[in-house]
């Protein structure tokens, strides 16, 4: 897996260039997928609670990965582990996510797209701008660098 790239404002985030990169035949499978979006938004850190930046472990931790709700213990902020991120209130599937976003890699329509995943092509367009948009913020250098 390559590097996480972050944009802008310090988030890790990925565009279809990335998952194409790494798609391979066993990324059909939905826990694949789910393992490759939450590792290459999170990496291999400490995971934190959103909002008290508390560190989760146990139960808590495996159901973070798994992509289940968690309730942080110290603060009781129920989150999962799209919290924050640019997948946030997203209502696919990951592998979903992940077929999006290797389809506008290699430019197939957005017609075709929203049919194979049956959703609408302006459902596509708008995922097609905020990918784009996340590719020039991640080449934007954060301050200090």
């Amino acid at each position: 897996m390559k590097a996480r790239k972050e944009d802008n404002t310090g988030r890790n985030v990925f565009v279809p260039h990335d998952a194409a990169a790494s798609f391979r035949a066993g990324f059909l499978d939905e826990n694949a997928c789910r393992a490759w979006i939450l590792g290459t938004i999170h990496g291999r850190g400490p995971v934190r609670c959103p909002e008290c930046r508390g560190e989760m472990e146990g139960k808590a931790l495996q159901r973070f990965w798994e992509g289940r709700r968690v309730c942080c213990r110290w603060c009781g902020k129920f989150f999962t582990a799209l919290t924050g991120s640019f997948l946030a209130g997203c209502h696919m599937t990951y592998s979903e996510v992940l077929l999006l976003a290797v389809f506008l890699h290699f430019g197939i329509s957005s017609r075709e797209i929203a049919g194979i995943l049956r959703i609408s092509p302006e459902t596509v367009r708008l995922w097609d701008i905020k990918f784009r948009a996340l590719g020039k913020m991640r080449a934007i250098p954060k301050d200090g660098e």
